[in-house]
């Protein structure tokens, strides 16, 4: 028994293969459309990346403290490998009070550069400057002890001393010369009273000298005007 033919109508097998090719056609086509040369793709704009702004470094370093009641230490803030204590005795007025505290090693901008009595530079380099501003009067029956640390030991056969500004000059020496340990200076207090008045800075130069500076008077020693000039 044979196997059944199925009848196709003339030109069937034809018209099914051409149908086939067209849609293969219409394909390749459409992919061409897609990935050629003339395709829609556009490429992202650049990024554009800004140049970091370096942070400045800092000239200097600033504390704000409490003035102890019944005297104590008030800390100079570690800057370029200084730091220090300004010693403080009981406060005869201005007690609680806060007081900033700033250290840096560059002439302080409006002041002078240190200069001796005749106004004739001096023979060496101020090391550090420090100021004092209290928000308050405040009242001292002696005038505060310093110990200043130093980078590295102090300089064989150099004197230190301290320096005050009267608004006008450097005062030469306000303190000194100091006791020596290592890298350690410590400044005794002046037996004077001193006042400190709110919102005016003080401003302190060390220095050190080779030539005996005398012996400072406690007349001199904490002048009544601090406040740098205006001009």
């Amino acid at each position: 028994m044979g196997c059944a033919r199925v009848y196709k109508p003339p030109g069937t097998m034809g018209r099914s293969h051409g149908a086939f090719f067209m849609a293969i056609a219409v394909l390749a086509f459409g992919l061409a459309a897609c990935g050629g040369g003339g395709g829609g793709y556009t490429p992202p704009p650049p990024v554009n990346n800004p140049t970091p702004t370096p942070t400045p470094a800092p000239t200097g370093g600033s504390v704000g403290t409490i003035v102890p009641a019944g005297g104590g230490v008030l800390n100079i803030p570690l800057f370029a490998g200084f730091s220090g204590t300004v010693n403080v005795p009981a406060a005869s007025a201005g007690a609680g009070s806060t007081v900033t505290i700033t250290d840096q090693t560059t002439t302080p901008s409006g002041l002078l550069a240190l200069t001796t009595v005749a106004r004739a530079p001096l023979s060496n380099t101020p090391v550090l400057y420090f100021s004092i501003t209290p928000s308050a009067n405040l009242s001292f029956p002696s005038t505060p002890g310093f110990t200043i640390t130093l980078p590295a030991a102090a300089v064989v056969g150099q004197s230190y001393f301290l320096a005050n500004w009267n608004g006008a000059s450097w005062v030469l020496p306000g303190n000194g010369p100091a006791t020596v340990s290592g890298n350690v200076l410590t400044f005794a207090p002046i037996n004077v009273p001193v006042t400190l008045s709110a919102n005016v800075t003080s401003w302190f130069a060390l220095y050190f000298t080779a030539t005996a500076t005398p012996t400072p008077e406690p007349t001199t020693a904490w002048p009544t005007s601090r406040a740098p000039p205006t001009s």
